[in-house]
């Protein structure tokens, strides 16, 4: 994505989002409480601190990541990601003096983060068990829900209210949570999919949080040996490591919109 058509995609967002208000998840598939998703999932009756990750490779051109262009692109997309987010805030005030119902997402996100960082404090997690923990509760804010617009279009804390989207919801959820509870997770993208990447103990690896697995992937083939010298790495990290203080801006394009799917 271009520099010029990143601000075209910025400018159009407020009204964008503004529009997309009047649009209503699909019930059949949405998570009406997130919150109760992500305990009864991911608190309830879980020992992070037993949890193993482990490693595997994927093949697939959608998780084909390209590094000279997510580099080169990188500008572009922080652009897109953090005037978006200023877009939606921007519409949503909008829908405020239009007297349109304003939505329980903020609240909601603050209370999946108090519940994880709860499972998290005291329990001498270490890397790969705090990744898996975000990745957990990520997978389970959302269900699946194609094109749905004002999640594309709005806020992340739009997702939490709506409890739909699709990888681009996935990812900016993971994305979220990380930054606020200090678990380094950034974007990826690979060829129409959107997914992130961890660092884990020095090392980057990737998950898709469609999943709450606690495993992670690198892209291409991996040998067996690989695969198991990667996952004892997952594992062995210190205990409580320090962690950056919240996520860096993301060195990847952010969510494109919706383009990809």
């Amino acid at each position: 994505m271009s520099f010029y058509h990143s601000l075209i995609l910025i400018s159009t967002y407020p009204g964008l989002a503004l529009a997309s208000e009047y649009f209503t998840p699909n019930t059949a598939v949405a998570v009406t409480d997130p919150v109760a998703s992500v305990r009864e999932n991911c608190i309830q009756g879980r020992d992070w601190s037993t949890k193993t990750c482990s490693l595997t490779y994927e093949d697939s051109s959608s998780y084909k990541t390209d590094v000279v262009n997510d580099a080169l692109s990188g500008t572009a997309g922080n652009l897109v990601y953090y005037g978006t987010e200023v877009g939606a805030s921007m519409a949503q005030v909008g829908s405020y003096f239009l007297g349109m119902p304003q939505g329980s997402g903020s609240a909601r996100r603050q209370e999946i983060i108090t519940l994880v960082r709860g499972a998290m404090e005291g329990k001498n997690l270490n890397g790969c068990q705090k990744a898996c923990l975000v990745k957990c509760a990520a997978s389970h804010v959302l269900g699946y829900q194609a094109n749905h617009l004002p999640t594309k279009f709005g806020a992340t804390v739009r997702v939490y209210e709506d409890g739909v989207g699709e990888c681009t919801e996935y990812q900016k959820v993971t994305w979220d949570l990380g930054a606020a509870l200090a678990v380094p997770v950034s974007y990826a993208h690979g060829h129409g999919h959107e997914f992130n990447s961890y660092q884990i103990n020095g090392e980057i690896v990737y998950g898709d949080s469609q999943s709450d697995s606690c495993t992670f992937f690198r892209p291409g083939i991996l040998t067996r040996a690989e695969r198991d010298a990667g996952t004892i790495r997952l594992n062995a990290g210190p205990r409580d490591a320090s962690a950056p203080p919240g996520n860096l801006p993301p060195p990847f394009p952010g969510p494109d919109g919706g383009i990809s799917h």
